[in-house]
């Protein structure tokens, strides 16, 4: 499951349960909380689009493993959410649309009269965790807890719910400012829109005289094929500093040893947090091996910034040449490096062939021009980021003490004023 959500206790008999139950709260095993919907049609991946109107949900973190545009298997609305619980995985999302699932994802609702739905999710996701590939539904079903009366329940859901609703929306503008860099890196470096426009007499769209005056009118040919005039062919190596000498791998055990505020990035993602850091600024993480590459044939990359600590199996670069680290971002989680990627059990990615990888070179003052032009649509990606992390901490600070009932929902609304 969500490897940083709050981890809740999970209690095997009603006299265990009772003992934590704080007064006028219930005591209940988690089955007697929730219906249990039909799904309908059940998917699997190979029936799935990368497109449609319909998600499938899968037992992964991500959750959604494609698309269709069949009925969908269950009616989920912001008026009727459903909760999906996955059974190997332990992971649990809530869903506000309608949706399908593949097998071993189990859709739940609150029981009417005894249990609202938003506070179901929250009152039973971190109850049971991943501990090996196993049927854990039935288990999570058999959990004792307390379960406080029904208006509290709306109470506590609205209050954290509404934390996540910002940190979905944060997500949701990440994605469209994402999108528009992707698309402008697209227009400049690999369509060549704005050279493509002088060479046909026209005005580039969306850009100012003085930017446009840095494109040449005219194409050559290169083995990458047509390319700017003035523009060459060169490779990834020219255009990055590696700082993996600075990396130090951290075992499990001294991770748990060391457990603190910093990031630990592995070869796609953060693995955990310790006490430590390694790296001050921003850069760009690329895997070296074991997750390397994407069936579409593109690097795991990672954009980080701040204080953090990288261990063997991520590339650590910054850009050179004029090209700032967002232009190097994207300039590589575009880039097709199947050809240089080695290993026939664990894939690999070594500095060498990292290097090797042919890429088109703008000259240095229009690299700056384009990190200029995307400085503060990254700096908002950077503060939603930033005050996502302020408010998933904020919700799993409070999600333990308001369902323990350590902490009243007066006092979590005050402390709630506080953060906005």
């Amino acid at each position: 499951m969500a490897r940083n959500w709050p981890r809740l206790p999970a209690h095997e008999t009603l006299e265990d349960a009772a003992l934590a139950a704080p007064a006028g709260w219930s005591v209940v095993p988690i089955e007697a909380l929730y219906d249990q919907l039909p799904v309908g049609k059940r998917f699997e991946q190979k029936g799935t689009s990368d497109s449609g109107l319909v998600p499938v949900i899968d037992q992964s973190a991500d959750s959604v493993i494609g698309w269709h545009n069949e009925e969908p298997g269950i009616q989920a609305s912001p008026q009727r959410p459903v909760v999906t619980f996955a059974n190997h995985t332990c992971e649990m999302r809530v869903m506000r649309r309608p949706f399908s699932v593949i097998q071993n994802v189990f859709p739940l609702v609150g029981k009417p009269s005894v249990c609202s739905t938003g506070f179901l999710y929250y009152v039973t996701k971190g109850r049971v965790h991943l501990e090996e590939y196993k049927g854990h539904y039935p288990d999570f079903r058999r959990k004792w807890i307390p379960v406080p009366p029904l208006a509290e329940q709306h109470a506590i859901a609205e209050i954290l719910g509404t934390l996540d609703d910002k940190i979905e929306l944060n997500r949701r503008m990440n994605d469209t400012l994402e999108a528009m860099a992707r698309a402008l890196f697209k227009s400049w470096f690999v369509d060549f829109d704005p050279v493509r426009a002088k060479a046909e007499g026209r005005q580039p769209s969306g850009m100012d005289g003085e930017t446009a005056k840095m494109f040449p009118s005219e194409f050559v040919e290169s083995e990458l094929g047509r390319i700017p005039k003035g523009w060459r062919v060169g490779t990834i190596g020219d255009l990055i500093a590696i700082h993996d000498a600075k990396r130090i791998p951290l075992s499990a055990r001294e991770r748990e040893q060391r457990r603190g505020r910093y990031p630990y990035h592995g070869a796609t993602s953060v693995m955990d947090h310790i006490d430590g850091f390694l790296f001050d600024g921003t850069f760009v993480l690329v895997g070296e091996d074991g997750s390397v590459v994407t069936e579409a044939g593109l690097p795991f990359t990672q954009y980080v910034w701040g204080q953090f600590w990288v261990n063997n199996h991520a590339h650590v670069l910054s850009g050179l040449g004029g090209m700032s680290q967002e232009h190097l971002f994207l300039l590589l989680s575009q880039t097709n490096i199947t050809a240089f990627v080695t290993g026939a059990v664990q894939a690999k990615l070594s500095q060498g062939n990292l290097r090797r990888i042919p890429t088109v070179v703008p000259p240095p003052a229009v690299s700056v021009r384009f990190g200029s032009a995307h400085a503060d649509l990254f700096a908002r990606f950077r503060s939603n980021v930033e005050e996502t992390r302020t408010l998933a901490r904020a919700r799993d600070e409070l999600l333990p003490r308001l369902l323990s009932g350590e902490l009243s929902v007066a006092n979590a609304a005050s402390a709630m004023e506080a953060i906005a």
